[in-house]
Parts: C-alpha cells; sequence; structure tokens
C-alpha cells in the first residue's frame, strides 16, 4: 500500500471514528425515541441555572446575564396508559413522538426540553415571567389536545401542566417536587396548567 492509499485509509477511519463520537454523544443527551434531551441532561441543566439564581440575586445583574426568571414546566400525558391499552405501544411509541415534537415546536431554540420518564415531559424556561410562562403552558396545552392522528381517527390526547418559577435558588429536589405537585394538582382539579403555590417557593435552606 502507497503513502497516499495509506492517508486515505487513516482518514476514513478518523472520519468513522468521529462519527462513532458524534452519534455516542448525541445519545448520551438525547431520549432515543424522541429526540428530546434525557433526564439526566436536564438534571445537570438545572443545578447549572439554580446555582445562577443563587449567587446573581440581584435583578438587574440578573438581566444583564440576561437570565431574569427560571421557570420549570412538569408536563403528563392524560390518561396515557388507555392509549397503549387500546391502540398497542406501537402507535403509543408515535403519539409520544408527536407530542414531543409539537412541544419543541412551541418553544424557543434556548428552551430545554426533557423526556422526564415515560410520558411525562420537564422543560425549562429561562428569562419570562410567571405570567408569560402560565401562557406558554396554556398554549402548549391546546396544540397538543388539537392533534390529530390520521391512522387512529378518534385518538385525542391531553397535557396537565405544573408550573414553579424559581427566584431564590432552590435544589432539584425541591424543584421538582414543587413542580410534580402543581402537574398533580392540575390532573385531579381536570385543568389544564397549575402554578405552585407562592409560599412554597420559599429559599430551601440546604442549598
Amino acid at each position: 500500500m502507497d503513502n497516499n492509499s495509506e492517508k486515505e485509509e487513516l482518514l476514513k477511519k478518523i472520519d468513522q471514528l468521529e462519527t462513532q463520537i458524534f452519534l455516542l454523544e448525541k445519545n448520551l443527551i438525547h431520549d432515543k425515541l424522541t429526540g428530546l434531551k434525557t433526564r439526566a441532561f436536564f438534571e445537570d441543566a438545572i443545578y447549572t441555572y439554580t446555582d445562577l439564581v443563587k449567587n446573581i440575586k440581584n435583578d438587574k445583574r440578573r438581566k444583564a446575564a440576561s437570565l431574569g426568571e427560571v421557570s420549570v414546566l412538569f408536563c403528563d400525558m392524560n390518561n396515557f396508559k388507555s392509549v397503549n391499552d387500546t391502540y398497542g405501544h406501537f402507535v403509543g411509541d408515535d403519539v409520544l413522538r408527536e407530542v414531543a415534537h409539537k412541544i419543541m415546536k412551541t418553544l424557543r431554540e434556548d428552551d430545554i426540553t426533557a423526556r422526564w420518564g415515560g410520558d411525562e415531559f420537564a422543560i425549562v424556561l429561562i428569562g419570562a415571567g410567571q405570567s408569560d410562562v402560565v401562557k406558554k403552558a396554556e398554549e402548549i396545552c391546546r396544540v397538543i389536545s388539537e392533534l390529530s392522528f390520521p391512522e387512529t381517527p378518534g385518538l385525542k390526547v391531553s397535557l396537565s401542566i405544573g408550573v414553579v418559577t424559581i427566584k431564590d435558588g432552590l435544589s432539584l429536589e425541591k424543584i421538582v417536587d414543587l413542580a410534580d405537585k402543581a402537574m398533580y394538582k392540575a390532573k385531579k382539579t381536570k385543568v389544564c396548567v397549575c402554578v405552585s403555590e407562592p409560599e412554597l417557593s420559599k429559599p430551601d435552606l440546604n442549598v
């Protein structure tokens, strides 16, 4: 094998290796089914943002850092088990992919959307006030409720969303707990969006 052939072969192997590395990195931070970020990536992002909120307490400094308020949305599909039971898991997977796609389309490029697990999704919105976050959550609910699935006529899906806006630097566990409780309150009271009670959003002294 001459030098040119060896060089071409080496470059080919390097390209293959770079492709494999790219795919591995992509799979580490993206959910394989939906293409959303993974729960692990989401948790790392929350750790980062809560540290920023904790350390940049001055409103002017936070605005200068383009941070503003940080809000977390927890979304759960209503009665998704019945979708799997009625139409099968392949249809269920298609529904999850379509819901994930529609959620992503309603958000900004810098917002973070992850598949938390099963039929639950988690979203981080940066720099939006609570009223804007609630409007965005309501928009997501509306978009998902309007979804249609040509191969399964009559199939309709909906979301319950819990919202918590963090201003004082809470722990990841507290954020998840607040958002989760708000989401289940929305589900229990049969409303689309429920906001975490203000008194629950006090600073976590363990942070």
